[in-house]
């Protein structure tokens, strides 16, 4: 059992969609997308201003603003832990974090 918001002001039926694994349910409310783990029943995230999840791209499709104030239409890919993992260490290009910053940000190893 879990608890997901439903958003002041929306009062139509929301849409439900799962990701290719069924790993994932998307409930999209608006212009709001609730992502729960169907395995632990968890809601893991939600984006505003989102038009809601592509299961063939396996992208969040979003609204932003640019820098001229104009709105435009963009995504986001969704990264298992592995991808965002490696992603980390090719940015990162080994660099790693003094002693000073692992002190003060309580990071220890």
């Amino acid at each position: 059992k879990t608890v997901v918001p439903a958003y002041a002001g929306f009062n139509e039926r929301a849409s439900f969609e799962t990701d290719p694994e069924g790993e994932f349910l998307f409930i999209q409310m608006g212009m709001f997308t609730d992502v729960v783990d169907v395995d632990s029943g968890t809601q893991t995230t939600y984006v505003k201003n989102c038009f809601g999840y592509h299961p063939g791209q396996d992208i969040l499709i979003t609204t932003a603003k640019a820098t001229d104030s104009s709105k435009k239409i963009g995504f986001y890919k969704r990264y298992t832990v592995d991808e965002l993992i490696n992603k980390a260490h090719d940015i990162l290009q080994g660099a790693e974090l003094s002693e000073a910053t692992k002190s003060r940000y309580g990071i220890n190893g």
